[in-house]
């Protein structure tokens, strides 16, 4: 149940403390592609509500930020994330080192149209 003067979402925010999705994919690049952007665009597109998610990438948690427009693809630094060890994508030999950011990131101006508008 929603409490009355819930209000639009400015300033609200959910702490989710381990992310299953991220963990067991073991992949920043699906984290990315198949929740973080997708999800973003979900609130902003749908909602009408701006939503910046942040994962950490070290404990597995997510931080929703509503009513924050998300970074840009160039400023957000989850994008710059090396792949995991276990990332799927570098077992079957797609990422040499570690050190490489994920190949498997959509490009910046599609990823800044879908969240951003």
């Amino acid at each position: 149940e929603v409490e009355e003067g819930w209000g639009d979402g400015v300033g609200q925010g959910i702490l989710i403390e381990r992310c299953r999705y991220l963990e067991e994919s073991g992949c920043a690049s699906v984290c990315i592609n198949s929740c973080k952007v997708p999800t973003q665009n979900f609130f902003a597109k749908d909602m009408g509500i701006p939503l910046a998610m942040e994962p950490d990438y070290d404990t597995f948690e997510c931080r929703f930020k509503f009513g924050v427009l998300p970074k840009s693809q160039a400023t957000d630094e989850v994008f710059a994330s090396p792949c995991f060890a276990q990332c799927p994508s570098k077992s079957r030999g797609r990422h040499p080192t570690s050190e490489e950011d994920c190949a498997t990131l959509l490009p910046d101006g599609e990823y800044d149209a879908a969240v951003r508008g």
